[in-house]
This record gives structure tokens, C-alpha cells and sequence, in this order.
């Protein structure tokens, strides 16, 4: 063998040993960092028309939250064939509906408010079931109604809109969003967070571009990104905010609707949300189904700026109630019920410190609002000679 062979052998040795110790080293490290690094939850599931709905799980499976076979929150299978006598009532909203932010599912609104009334009305045969799903919106609600929930027989549906609710729609129609010949949502098919042409971030819908995309991947498989990300928070924060705005990248401002005033993007897509929620009003009437609208009130919308104007405006609130009025449903004022309680209070109070969904308190107080609600209307909906 030449003295060019042998460097060549050697170099080519020394190239896969020193590859085999870096992948040991990275093995090592990844094995290390996954006691100390938090992973992201994996409770979803890609849906052909759904995009997106939780995995079942067991009853004994070592998780705060159950979801049955079917994707709903509960610690029960619910019969397509509803028991006689009884009243069904369906909560369809997002992850505060979901109550994915809690420790327990029996904390969440259906939960408390399913609760409630059965202590007040023990006689009543009823069940609140909860078909919640995180970064759900009116395109998806109505999906999820038309095809699956009315199914179930349901007597009631009570449609949560949330503040995010505008800006996921925009989301989902510019995505992979199909609608049948008559312009209804038929399903917006998942194709993964790596396919999708938009993400939603704390500052707005932004595109997705390849470095978000391979930054997304490595956040979810590698502890030592994670690691990293967690140690130097502050600095990539201020980059990636530098960044987006240098390049003016954000399609659509987050909470754009819960200001005073719209530009005519906002009102565009307002528009379009609240027309899906029509149609769900119009397609539940059509089976039957009561609906009953309300909206999921936050933080910012009960405090002030130093200059003494809300930080954010009700006026969403104010539309849902008003479509309610026009299509002669029920409405639950959540944001009145909840003001004289929250007004001008600490976040950690009613609401989670660094997180916009509400903590056990502030559920607690938020099924209170639906409890009195339902109470006020019982003949209405479960009365104890229909349901006994």
C-alpha cells in the first residue's frame, strides 16, 4: 500500500470515527437533555376533513386530559344513540372549551357547568358533552357539526366563539380548505404543520418559510434544540420579533377584531367568520337544534391602559349578540356576567400568569355564567317533565 492509500484509509478512518463520536456524543446529550427538557404534547391527530383532532387515550393512561375514541373530553364512550328522556347538549369551541391548559378534564366549562345542574336538578336526565378542540374555528365548528355531531341527536349546541377565532378562519380558508357547491366548509384536510402555508404566531399570521419550517422540526424531535431555545429565550425572541418586521411579513395582526375600529381587512374577515357562524345557526335550525351563542372573554379586554381606554375593545362581544339577536337565538353574555369579577384584577387571579386561558378560578367563575344561563331558561331546555 502506497504512502497516498494509507493517508487516504487513515483520513477516511479518522472521517467515521470522528462521525460515530459525534452522533454518541448528540445520542448522549438528546438521552440526557429528555429528563430536564420539557417535549411538546403529541394528543393530536392529522384528519382528512377535521385537519386536526385529539387521540384517544385510556381511562388509565398517566394524562391529565381523557379523550374518548371519538375525540371528545370525556371518561365515558358517548352512544351515537341518545338514552330516552334525555337532554344532549354539545360544547363545541377551542382550547378553552377544551380546557387543555387545566390539569384535569373534569375542570374544564362543560365539565363544572354539567356539574352544576345535575346538583341542581338531580331528576334530570342530562348529558354535556365536550367536543371542544384547541385552534378550532367557525370553519371547523361547522364541519364538525354538519358531519359528525348532529349524529348524535344533540337537543342543544352551545357555540363558543373565541377571541382567535377570526384569525384561525383566515388561517383555514387560505390553507388546504375545501367547500362543497353551495359554499359550505367542507373540510380543511391536515397536512402537517411542515405543509401548511401560514403559521400563527404571537404577533400574526406570518408565512411559512423553510427556516420556520426546519425550526418547527427541530423543536419537535431534538431536547438539545429545545435545550438551546430555552437558554437563549430572551435573545431569539428579539431576533425573530427583528426579523418579522424588518421584512414586514405579518399577512394579518393578531386580535385585529377586538379593537374599536377595523380596517377593511378586519372587516372582511369578520364578515366571513361570522357568515359560517350563520350557517351553522341556519343548518342546526334546520335539524332541530337549538343554538346558543356566546363569546369566551379575555384578560385584556377587562383592564386599561395608562391612558384609561381598554387594552382591548368588548366589540366582538357585541357583534356575537347582535347576530344573536338578528337570528333569534340565545345568547350568554359572558363577558358582562364575568366584568364586575375581573375588572381591573391581577391576570393570576382568573387567568393563567403567562397564558391567555383561564386558570381554575377563572373556569369556575366562566361555568357560573352558563349554570345561570341554563337555570334562567330551564323550561327551555331540560325541563323535568320532558327529561325525567
Amino acid at each position: 500500500m502506497t504512502n497516498k492509500n494509507k493517508a487516504i484509509l487513515f483520513h477516511g478512518i479518522l472521517i467515521v470515527l470522528l462521525g460515530m463520536f459525534f452522533f454518541f456524543l448528540i445520542f448522549t446529550l438528546e438521552m440526557i437533555l429528555s429528563f430536564f427538557v420539557v417535549k411538546p404534547d403529541d394528543i393530536y391527530s392529522r384528519h382528512f376533513r377535521l385537519n386536526h383532532v385529539f387521540k384517544p387515550n385510556k381511562p388509565d393512561d398517566p394524562l391529565r386530559i381523557h379523550y374518548n375514541s371519538k375525540g371528545f373530553i370525556e371518561d365515558y364512550e358517548v352512544s351515537i344513540h341518545k338514552p330516552s328522556r334525555t337532554c344532549r347538549i354539545f360544547y363545541v369551541g377551542d382550547s378553552f372549551v377544551a380546557g387543555t391548559a387545566l390539569v384535569y378534564h373534569h375542570q374544564s366549562l362543560p365539565a363544572l357547568v354539567e356539574q352544576k345542574l345535575h346538583d341542581r336538578y338531580p331528576d334530570v336526565r342530562l348529558e354535556i358533552i365536550n367536543a371542544g378542540v384547541s385552534s378550532y374555528s367557525p370553519i371547523l365548528y361547522y364541519i364538525l357539526i354538519r358531519y359528525y355531531l348532529l349524529n348524535y341527536d344533540p337537543d342543544v349546541i352551545v357555540l363558543n366563539i373565541d377571541m382567535t377565532d377570526v384569525d384561525d378562519d383566515y388561517k383555514y380558508r387560505h390553507g388546504n380548505f375545501i367547500e362543497d357547491e353551495y359554499g359550505n366548509p367542507w373540510g380543511v384536510p391536515g397536512i402537517g404543520i411542515y405543509g401548511v402555508p401560514f403559521l400563527d404566531t404571537h404577533y400574526g399570521i406570518i408565512q411559512a418559510t423553510k427556516s420556520l419550517k426546519i425550526h418547527l422540526f427541530l423543536y419537535r424531535y431534538s431536547n438539545i434544540y429545545r435545550f438551546l431555545l430555552h437558554l437563549f429565550r430572551h435573545q431569539i425572541d428579539r431576533n425573530i420579533r427583528q426579523k418579522i418586521n424588518s421584512q414586514n411579513s405579518v399577512y394579518i395582526k393578531r386580535w385585529q377584531w377586538c379593537t374599536d375600529e377595523w380596517d377593511e381587512t378586519t372587516s372582511g374577515n369578520v364578515n366571513y367568520s361570522m357568515g359560517i357562524v350563520r350557517r351553522i345557526i341556519h343548518l342546526c335550525r334546520d335539524h332541530g337544534v337549538d343554538v346558543v351563542l356566546t363569546g369566551v372573554p379575555h384578560y385584556q379586554q377587562f383592564i386599561k391602559e395608562d391612558s384609561g381606554s381598554r387594552c382591548w375593545s368588548a366589540r366582538p362581544h357585541r357583534v356575537l349578540e347582535e347576530l344573536a339577536q338578528e337570528e333569534n337565538i340565545h345568547y350568554i353574555d359572558s363577558y358582562g356576567f364575568l366584568k364586575p369579577h375581573i375588572l381591573n384584577t391581577k391576570q393570576s387571579e382568573f387567568y393563567l400568569p403567562d397564558d391567555m386561558h383561564f386558570n381554575e378560578q377563572g373556569n369556575q367563575l366562566w361555568a357560573q355564567a352558563h349554570y345561570k344561563f341554563f337555570n334562567d331558561h330551564k323550561t327551555e331546555f331540560f325541563n323535568e317533565e320532558k327529561y325525567k
